[in-house]
């Protein structure tokens, strides 16, 4: 089970990415807003809490990997990344 503290914590960061997004479609004039703002709070539990990742080891093993089959909603995969390190 997972803490208040970090339920909370997620759902900002979740807000962020949607804010993220947004920017990232506006300035390219290109992306779903609508199906990938609505994977913000998976792409948010998966990379800030569940996948296992070291940015000073991207190459390491124990890399979790992330597949999404929803292409609409690729876009949603991006905004995580310089947040994640």
């Amino acid at each position: 089970m997972t803490d208040t503290s970090t339920i909370r914590r997620l759902e900002r960061i979740a807000l962020q990415l949607r804010f993220d997004l947004i920017e990232m479609i506006g300035q390219g004039k290109f992306g779903h807003l609508g199906g990938s703002s609505s994977l913000a709070e998976i792409t948010a539990c998966l990379y800030f809490h569940a996948m296992r990742y070291d940015p000073k080891n991207p190459r390491t093993r124990t890399v979790t990997a992330f597949c999404s089959a929803r292409a609409t909603a690729c876009s949603s995969s991006m905004p995580p990344w310089p947040r994640w390190g």
